[in-house]
C-alpha cells in the first residue's frame, strides 16, 4: 500500500487553513453572504459563482421567506479572494435566485453570471459602413465578413468610440478582413467602452496577417462572434485575472506556466511539496499527432471558350421567319435553331444528331481538370475600376476574320452545363445570315470550377490515422488564366483573384495541435488555490515526473477552473 506519512505534531506554517472570499454588493461587504462555488470559464461564458445567505442572526435568516434579503436581480456582485496569493476577481450579474429544501434545512442562494458575458451578449445585428469618407450605422443589416464585394475591410484604419478599427467598406479600395481585423471590429463596434481589451498593435502582432475567410456573424452573440473570429487564428480569449477585461491567447504556447506537485509515497507529507489531492489523468497516446488535411472550396479559373452548335442541323433553313419567336409555326421545335451554343465539357452532345467534339478542359490545367461532367459558367475574376466582376461575357462575330463584338440582346446563361442561349424574339440579320453559312462564332469568357480542391495537410505521426476538415467556406483559390482575354488587361481593375494556401496551412496545423492533444486531466487540489486561470499551463507533475505534455510544441493548458468553497477544494481541468 502506498501512503504519505503526516507527521503526528505539524508546525503551524504547515497549517492550511480554511479559506473564504470576500464578497461585495453595491460597493459595500455583504459578511452575510458566502461563496460555495467559483468557476472560471473559457469565453464566452468567461465563468459564474454561486452564494449563499449564512444563517447567523435571527432565526428566519436562512429561511425561503427571506429571499428579499438576497441581492437583487441584475444587481452587480465583485468576489475577491481574503487572503493575498494573487487569487484574482469575479465581476458579475445575479442572473437568478435559488430555495434548496431538504433533510439538512433551508437554504437560500443566488447565482451570478460574469459581466463580460452579460456585456457580449448582445447579438450581432448592426453594421458600421465607411461611404465617402462618413462613417454609417445600418441598422438591421447582415454581418458578414469576406462574403463578396459588399463586405470587405476599408484600406484605412479609423477611431470608432475610442478604439482604432477598420469599417465594412464596397469601395474600390477594400482589403480583405484578417482575423485581427475583424476582432478589432467587433469589439470597437459592440463592446462597452469599460471593457478593457487589446490594442490594435497588440491585436496584429497576433493575428494581423492571417486572413479571416469568410464569416457570417449574423446573429450570433458579440462573445460568440470573438471567439469565432478568434478560433481562426488558433486563439482562444479568457477573462482578465482582475478588473473587466479581455485576453487573447494562444492555448499551450502561451499562458502562465503553473506546477501541481505530489510527493512519492513513504515520504513525510508538506503542503509545500505535494498539493495534489486526487486527480484523473488520461494520456490518449505519445506521441499523439495526427495527420490534417485541410480542404479548401474547388479551385476557379477564368478563361475564353469558344462554343459549338447546340442544336440539331437538319432543322435549319435558312427562311429568317422561322426563326423569330413571335412569327414562327413551330417555334418549340426550332427554338435551339442558331440561338443555343454549347461548350460540351461533359460529352452529352457527342452523339448524333450534334456529333460535337468533347472539350477537353485539361488544356487550361492538366493537374486540375481531370474529370468528364457537367459544370457551369460563373461570372468573371475580372473587374472593372469600380471592382465589379465584368460577369459572364458573350461575344459574337460573323466571320472567323471578323472582330469579336459583345451580344447586345438577352442572354440565358444554363445552369446545369456550360452552355449559353441568345434570346429576343428574332435575331440580328447579320448573325443570322452567318449562322446560315455556318460562319457565325460565339465564344464566352466566364469562370469555371475544375475537379481539384485547394489543400494543405499538416504532418502527423506514423500510424495516427488523418483527419479531413472540410475549409470549402472559407478557403478559395481563384486565378485568370492567360487564356482569357482579359489576361492581363491595364484597362481593367484588379480582378477578384484569390490564394489562400497559407490560410488554409494555418487552419491545417491548428486542427493538428487541437487534434495531438494527448492529455486530458481532472486535478483537484487539496485547499482553495484561486491563483489559477484559465490559459495557465501545466507541464508535469513534480515531484513525480510524469510528464503531461504528448506534443512538444504546447504544454496542456486549464480551461475551467472549479473553487468549491464547502469541500476547501480548487478543480482543474486541463486539456492538451
Amino acid at each position: 500500500m502506498q501512503t504519505l506519512t503526516v507527521p503526528a505534531y505539524s508546525q503551524p506554517q504547515a497549517l492550511i487553513r480554511c479559506r473564504t472570499a470576500a464578497v461585495y454588493v453595491g460597493g459595500w461587504r455583504r459578511r452575510d453572504l458566502k461563496v460555495i462555488a467559483w468557476e472560471a470559464l473559457p469565453a464566452p461564458a468567461f465563468g459564474r459563482v454561486r452564494l449563499v445567505r449564512h444563517a447567523e442572526g435571527p432565526a428566519t435568516a436562512g429561511r425561503i421567506e427571506a429571499v428579499s434579503s438576497l441581492p437583487r436581480i441584475g444587481e452587480e456582485v465583485l468576489v475577491c479572494a481574503a487572503w493575498s496569493d494573487g487569487g484574482g476577481e469575479f465581476r458579475g450579474t445575479v442572473t437568478a435566485h435559488v430555495a434548496r429544501i431538504g433533510q439538512r434545512g433551508e437554504q437560500l442562494v443566488a447565482e451570478a453570471e460574469h459581466r463580460l458575458a452579460a456585456d457580449l451578449g448582445g447579438g450581432v445585428a448592426s453594421r458600421w459602413q465607411l461611404q465617402d469618407g462618413q462613417f454609417l450605422a445600418v441598422q438591421q443589416a447582415e454581418v458578414r465578413f469576406n462574403s463578396g464585394p459588399e463586405a470587405l475591410a476599408s484600406s484605412s484604419v479609423v477611431n470608432l468610440g475610442g478604439r482604432q478599427t477598420r469599417l465594412f467598406d464596397a469601395s474600390a479600395t477594400a482589403v480583405r478582413w484578417t482575423v485581427a481585423d475583424a476582432i478589432a471590429y467587433l469589439l470597437a463596434a459592440y463592446s462597452p467602452p469599460e471593457v478593457e481589451s487589446p490594442g490594435w498593435a497588440e491585436l496584429a502582432s497576433l493575428a494581423g496577417d492571417i486572413d479571416l475567410g469568410a464569416m457570417d456573424a449574423t446573429g450570433l452573440t458579440v462573445g460568440e462572434a470573438l471567439v469565432r473570429a478568434a478560433h481562426r487564428a488558433g486563439l482562444d480569449l479568457r477573462s482578465a485575472r482582475e478588473g473587466l477585461g479581455l485576453v487573447f491567447y494562444r492555448p499551450g504556447g502561451q499562458g502562465r506556466r503553473r506546477s501541481v506537485h505530489l510527493q512519492a509515497p513513504g515520504t513525510a507529507l508538506r503542503p509545500a511539496a505535494s498539493n495534489l489531492w486526487h486527480g484523473r489523468i488520461m494520456i490518449r497516446r505519445r506521441p499523439s499527432r495526427r495527420s490534417v488535411l485541410a480542404m479548401g472550396e474547388r479551385k476557379h479559373y477564368e478563361s475564353t471558350f469558344e462554343l459549338s452548335k447546340g442544336w440539331d442541323a437538319e432543322l435549319q433553313t435558312p427562311r429568317w421567319r422561322d426563326f423569330v419567336r413571335s412569327e414562327s409555326d413551330d417555334w418549340p421545335a426550332v427554338a435551339d435553331v442558331y440561338r443555343k451554343w454549347v461548350l460540351n465539357e461533359h460529352g452529352w452532345y457527342s452523339g448524333a444528331p450534334w456529333n460535337l467534339p468533347v472539350c477537353d478542359l485539361a488544356s487550361i490545367s492538366p493537374q486540375d481538370f481531370f474529370l468528364r461532367g457537367p459544370r457551369k459558367f460563373l461570372p468573371c475574376l475580372s473587374a472593372d475600376r469600380s471592382g465589379r466582376s465584368l460577369g459572364i461575357v458573350v461575344e459574337t462575330r460573323c466571320s472567323s476574320e471578323g472582330d469579336w463584338r459583345r451580344w447586345t440582346g438577352p442572354v440565358l446563361v444554363a445552369g446545369d452545363e456550360c452552355a449559353v442561349y441568345l434570346g429576343g424574339d428574332a435575331l440580328p440579320a447579320d448573325f443570322f445570315q452567318a449562322a446560315v453559312s455556318g460562319d457565325a462564332e460565339v465564344r464566352v469568357t466566364a469562370t469555371v470550377a475544375s475537379d481539384a480542391r485547394l489543400t494543405a495537410e499538416a504532418p502527423g505521426d506514423a500510424g495516427c490515422a488523418r483527419r479531413i476538415v472540410d475549409c470549402s467556406a472559407l478557403a478559395a483559390w481563384r486565378k485568370v488564366h492567360p487564356t482569357s482575354v482579359f489576361h492581363d488587361q491595364e484597362v481593367l481593375g484588379l480582378p477578384g483573384e484569390r490564394d489562400d494556401t497559407d490560410l488554409l496551412r494555418r487552419i491545417a496545423n491548428r486542427h493538428a495541435e487541437v487534434a495531438s492533444r494527448g492529455s486530458e486531466a481532472e486535478l483537484t487540489l487539496g485547499w482553495i488555490d484561486t491563483s489559477f486561470h484559465v490559459g495557465d499551463t501545466v507541464e508535469r507533475i513534480d515531484g513525480r515526473g510524469m510528464e503531461l505534455s504528448s506534443n512538444p510544441d504546447t504544454c496542456p493548458n486549464v480551461t475551467s477552473v472549479r473553487h468549491d468553497f464547502a469541500a476547501q477544494t480548487t478543480t482543474l481541468i486541463m486539456s492538451g
